[in-house]
């Protein structure tokens, strides 16, 4: 009997309950970075939903700034990030919700004046916990665009859900 309920629940898994999407990523308002997204949802009651997903950045920030022979450029990345999101579904469009995220990142800068130059690279990761709301367009196959707002980042996601 195992084995069936596992055989019968493998193609749900599969094919339902994912989303795919664009993220746009604002840091403190000074940091703006763009990733592609995977999640996957399912409903644990008739107002209750969780969503677990994972964003890979695609957008990086950079500045370069010149003056009397000095030059600094920085490159801001988004690195491998997780997102773990309980949904209120208030109906069957609009959502209120708890969101928990490791938001992970790192940057470069170089700065150099007449012949040398110095490099310097950091990387980290904050995790964090915040509140969101989303709006879905559809019920099985749909567009969704949801808002994070998780410690000093702000979130905004759109994807399609099938």
């Amino acid at each position: 009997m195992k084995k069936l309920l596992t055989i019968l629940f493998i193609p749900n898994f599969l094919f339902a309950g994912w989303t795919v999407g664009y993220a746009a990523l604002d840091f403190d308002d000074t940091v703006d970075l763009g990733a592609l997204y995977a999640s996957y949802s399912w409903q644990t009651s008739d107002t209750v939903e969780v969503e677990v997903g994972l964003g890979i950045g695609v957008s990086d920030d950079s500045a370069e700034y010149n003056e009397s022979g000095v030059s600094v450029a920085a490159v801001a990345e988004l690195d491998p990030s997780l997102l773990l999101r309980g949904k209120y579904l208030v109906n069957e469009s609009f959502f209120v919700g708890l969101s928990a995220g490791r938001i992970a990142g790192s940057g470069t800068v170089l700065a150099c004046a007449g012949t040398s130059c110095f490099s310097e690279s950091v990387s980290d990761s904050d995790f964090d916990i915040g509140i969101g709301a989303g709006f879905r367009f559809g019920n099985d196959n749909s567009f969704s665009v949801t808002f994070d707002n998780i410690a000093d980042t702000q979130l905004l996601s759109i994807g399609y859900s099938f």
